[in-house]
């Protein structure tokens, strides 16, 4: 585990991004964890997320044109990386959201912000469980026109797709052919958690889920 991965998987676990309980999954699934990044609700807690996003964008010279922030979450988190991309790396990009439901009046459609037509997009999220949801967002880019460069996500579950073995990560980005990266993953936040006493517990059950459900 590199530095970064390590000091971001850290920054999750301090901002109670990191939740235990039993939750249902989007892929509907019974997991004993859950990464509710609602909790990035402070201005300081979500400058602190952006820079991390930009700072992996800068060090791996991803290159977007327009930061794209697929809707809800990634609509506030899209603006902020553009924001620290400008501020903190002197990069300049535009960004661009869409609605989950088409506007018939004002400026109508689907998409808000920038075109995307004949640009690179970096399309920027939370999590990967299933990879649904970048399905959804890289057809949205390219009826667009858009072009695809990347999707960065702050945390790969390392589960497998319901498709067979391999991570969804993984899956998702033969199926679309699209590089997808993630800041860190489920593994960089278990040895985290190991080093705190009080959280062998929750680090057991974590074990337990991804023996069943982790890529191989």
């Amino acid at each position: 585990m590199s530095d970064a991965q390590h000091e971001f998987a850290d920054f999750l676990i301090s901002s109670d991004v990191v939740e235990f309980g039993d939750f249902t999954l989007k892929s509907g699934r019974n997991s004993p964890y859950f990464f509710n990044f609602g909790k990035l609700s402070s201005a300081r807690l979500l400058n602190k997320a952006a820079w991390f996003y930009a700072r992996f964008i800068s060090e791996n010279n991803l290159s977007p044109e327009v930061i794209f922030g697929p809707a809800y979450k990634g609509i506030p988190l899209g603006v902020a990386i553009a924001l620290s991309l400008q501020r903190d790396f002197h990069t300049e990009v535009n960004y661009a959201f869409n609605r989950k439901e088409i506007k018939s009046y004002g400026d109508g459609g689907l998409m808000v912000g920038a075109a995307l037509q004949h640009k690179r997009i970096v399309t920027v999220d939370d999590v990967i469980t299933s990879g649904m949801t970048i399905d959804d967002s890289i057809k949205l880019i390219r009826a667009e026109g858009g072009l695809p460069a990347a999707y960065l996500v702050a945390l790969d579950r390392q589960e497998r797709g319901a498709e067979g073995p391999g991570s969804a990560l993984q899956r998702a980005a033969a199926r679309l052919n699209i590089d997808i990266y993630s800041i860190t993953t489920i593994g960089h936040i278990v040895s985290c958690l190991r080093d705190a006493p009080d959280a062998q517990g929750k680090v057991r059950k974590i074990e337990i889920y991804l023996k069943e459900f982790g890529a191989e």
